[in-house]
């Protein structure tokens, strides 16, 4: 019976899904994220459909990138260069044959944390999403803040270093990233730089 939500967290190095019903997620896995083109992305999407095709009524799906939720349109897809000026719920509906949904990954967390995790009865408050990038979301009044450009809670861009303004080697994305993180910890243990994971770390 097709009464369950595929779910897709698309970040920069893993495509996490799982299937949704009820306030429950089943069946989760991950797969490395295509980052050579769109092309490679959706046949990795629906790869994964395939497997669920006979159970899904929708699909959710959180990404990097500044998106316009209700009419889909992302203005850049983040970590995923190869998203630009494109609507995204058309392609995947396209490519799927099933309604979407598409948010910010940062915003996505922040509304989950809000729902059900840390940030419920709270009515300000913020998530920071160590990743690829530096996501996040701003829970503002006990609603999600999207800002004016859509870009509210986007940390990665924050600047760490007033003199190297315009190097992108000092944007907090690029100096907090999980993949930052894993290579410092691994050297500071004296082991292989390949080894550790951001769930070892943690």
């Amino acid at each position: 019976m097709k009464n369950k939500i595929l779910v897709f967290d698309i970040g920069g190095s893993f495509i996490k899904f799982s299937l949704y019903f009820q306030g429950e997620f089943m069946n989760k896995g991950k797969v490395a994220t295509p980052l050579d083109s769109l092309e490679d992305l959706l046949g990795a999407l629906k790869q994964i459909h395939n497997k669920f095709i006979d159970e899904c009524e929708g699909v959710a799906v959180s990404m990097p990138g500044i998106v316009n939720s209700a009419s889909g349109h992302m203005v850049h897809g983040g970590s995923l260069k190869y998203i630009n000026d494109i609507n995204m719920i058309a392609v995947f509906e396209k490519a799927l044959h099933l309604p979407v949904a598409i948010e910010n990954d940062g915003k996505c967390a922040a509304l989950g944390e809000a729902w059900c995790g840390s940030l419920q009865g709270v009515t300000d408050g913020v998530v920071l999403v160590v990743g690829t990038g530096m996501g996040g979301g701003i829970i503002s009044q006990g609603k999600l803040l999207k800002g004016h450009h859509l870009s509210a809670g986007e940390f990665s861009f924050i600047r760490t270093n007033n003199e190297h303004a315009d190097n992108v080697d000092y944007l907090l994305g690029m100096q907090g990233s999980s993949f930052v993180l894993t290579k410092t910890v691994a050297k500071a243990k004296g082991l292989p730089a390949d080894s550790m994971t951001g769930e070892k770390v943690f």
